[in-house]
């Protein structure tokens, strides 16, 4: 399910343009991503960057596990984080789809200093993104939409997606985003 996580991310960091950092994203899960081939990744970014790691909770599964998809371990992840080999200057961003899954040594204070979790959708946020991007919309138009979007059913990248694909035509978006809830629900 997206949820705008890297979206937000380059909107934190570029949409002011006050950090004009390049951005490096690195897909941990990578079937050749091994300790040394991750350190050379980070050492062949720029000094000041900002490091978007992404699903890293599909990285390995345990802290000691033998089973480590693609060969990086989480000894291997911590030390080029903020071990020996690590580099100062770095902004370092991690998406993950199972915080439950992740070592509280990965996010320990120190390491992780902000946490922001996005959730699914409330009636409420469904109707203020609504007003929001469509804004001669009527209260009437608004009320049929919320109506028709269960609180906790779709992600603000989901409304977004269809809000843009039916930028000028609110009722074509509610009409796909039924459709969208029926195939769901099994409808």
């Amino acid at each position: 399910m997206s949820w705008g996580r890297v979206l937000f991310v380059f909107s934190c960091c570029c949409a002011s343009g006050a950090l004009e950092l390049p951005i490096y994203v690195v897909h941990l899960s990578g079937p050749k991503l091994t300790d040394q081939s991750f350190i050379e990744t980070l050492n062949g970014s720029a000094s000041r960057c900002i490091l978007l790691l992404e699903d890293i909770d599909a990285a390995f599964r345990q802290r000691n596990s033998e089973d480590v998809a693609g060969g990086l371990t989480f000894s291997g992840l911590l030390n080029a984080l903020d071990g020996v080999v690590a580099q100062e200057g770095r902004l370092v961003f991690m998406t993950t789809n199972h915080l439950e899954r992740l070592d509280p040594a990965l996010v320990r204070p120190g390491r992780v200093d902000l946490m922001v979790e996005f959730h699914l959708c409330t009636k409420e946020m469904v109707s203020a993104y609504l007003r929001s991007f469509y804004t001669d919309i009527s209260e009437e138009e608004v009320a049929e939409f919320v109506e028709a979007v269960p609180s906790g059913a779709l992600s603000i990248a989901q409304l977004q997606a269809c809000f843009l694909k039916h930028a000028h035509t609110p009722l074509k978006a509610l009409t796909e985003i039924k459709s969208v809830i029926r195939e769901m629900v099994g409808h």
